[in-house]
């Protein structure tokens, strides 16, 4: 089920404009479908919360919540103990005098909700400054965390986040990001103004720095841009709350700015139509009009004009971000190191992606990733000749190409830092 197909009573639920779904004895096998959608959408909290707080006197939910119990308890479990988890490393981080910003899971959670617990999520997501990524892995090691890369500084060189594994008591990732935007526009992002943006909050019991209202729209508008059809229908809904919650801290005319300095602003205009098409977000028309209006026209080639629609994900192309990136990449070297690194990453790599416990499967699935990932480049390639270029008077992605000097500045023949560190989609070998 994709968000275009989500049960009727779901999207009632979701948009405060729709009214309140019916609820009758009869119509206890539409509850059903329904509940059993929102659990595919990551929603099942949300609907849990509904069920109780409205089944006084309503035989059909008291029994439809009495069927989720069970989960919800066992997964609120799961995200209590995340946020211990992260409670630990904001400290030890803080001890160490590392700034950093928890973002998403528990801390999305705690400032849409109020409660750390009250969303599922499946690892922990820091916002840290690159200059004190040393410090961070440090301090991580320190808790039993162990780096795992593609290859020995392939993240730190090439993508926008580092990863940390620890299997005891429980498996928990920690994923030290330095940027709010993904490939190819992670270079682009000015992030010591976001830095200089922040807000002090308060996350799992611990003083913290929370990203601002206008950069955790753009951020998560980004994420959305980033995982794409993947996106389960959570994240709108939490945009459109990101929207709705505190209007008055919400600079929209910041949102532009950085929107355009990143070269998304077409993509975000697009983003931003679906999710009020979806939920009836209160978003300034006027907003739409500067988002879309053509940049200072620049030259154009092949390539630019053909960006636009792989990225937007009008193909069905896995890891358009990684092609996209290594096609904008300068330098035959560095596309080389980057496209071996992602066709063949180390074999602590592959097991701790793939759940792999022994050798046995470990050259299969090398040669399965290989196959997959060629099958897919190809089907990228053939899309950039084959798909009719939108009529724009500049591209929309000149900034990911050739980012502002003032925000990145480049040697020549350096290596790019942007490119996306894990395959996408669920059927990625």
């Amino acid at each position: 089920m994709t968000r275009d197909t989500a049960h009727p009573y779901l999207m009632a639920l979701l948009n405060p404009s729709g009214g309140e779904p019916p609820v009758t004895e009869e119509g206890e096998s539409e509850w059903a479908q329904a509940v059993e959608g929102a659990e595919a959408q990551d929603l099942s909290p949300i609907v849990f919360r509904w069920l109780v707080e409205r089944s006084e006197h309503r035989p059909v939910l008291r029994r439809l919540a009495a069927g989720l119990r069970p989960r919800m308890a066992q997964r609120a479990a799961r995200s209590m103990f995340l946020a211990e988890e992260l409670a630990l490393i904001l400290k030890s981080l803080d001890q160490r005098g590392i700034a950093c910003i928890p973002i998403r899971g528990p801390a999305l959670a705690t400032q849409l909700y109020g409660d750390p617990t009250a969303r599922f999520f499946g690892d922990l997501d820091l916002l840290v400054q690159r200059t004190q990524l040393s410090e961070v892995g440090t301090a991580l090691a320190e808790l039993d965390y162990r780096e795992v890369d593609r290859r020995p500084g392939f993240a730190k060189t090439y993508s926008y986040t580092l990863e940390f594994v620890k299997e005891r008591p429980a498996r928990v990732c920690v994923e030290p990001h330095w940027t709010i935007a993904y490939p190819p526009f992670a270079d682009c992002m000015d992030m010591d103004a976001v830095w200089a943006r922040a807000v002090p909050g308060r996350v799992v019991g611990v003083d913290t720095l929370l990203l601002s209202r206008s950069d955790l729209l753009l951020h998560l508008c980004f994420h959305l841009i980033h995982k794409g059809a993947q996106a389960p229908l959570l994240w709108w809904y939490e945009l459109d709350l990101v929207i709705r919650q505190e209007p008055d801290t919400l600079d929209w005319t910041q949102v532009l700015h950085m929107a355009r300095q990143t070269g998304q602003h077409e993509l975000l205009a697009g983003l931003l139509g679906e999710v009020r098409a979806l939920l009836g977000s209160p978003i300034p028309a006027p907003i739409f009009t500067q988002l879309r209006a053509p940049s200072e026209p620049v030259p154009r080639n092949f390539l630019y004009r053909r960006l636009t629609p792989l990225l937007r994900g009008d193909s069905d192309v896995d890891g358009r971000e990684s092609l996209a990136h290594l096609l904008t990449m300068r330098g035959f070297q560095a596309k080389w190191r980057y496209a071996c690194g992602i066709l063949f990453p180390s074999s602590d790599f592959m097991r701790a992606h793939y759940g792999l416990s022994g050798r046995p499967w470990l050259g299969f699935r090398y040669m399965a990733r290989l196959l997959y990932f060629l099958w897919e480049g190809g089907k990228g390639l053939v899309g950039l000749v084959a798909i009719r270029p939108t009529p724009r008077q500049s591209p929309p992605y000149q900034a990911s190409l050739e980012p502002p000097r003032s925000i990145t500045s480049r040697r020549r023949g350096s290596l790019p830092q942007a490119v996306a560190s894990k395959p996408q989609g669920p059927a990625t070998p």
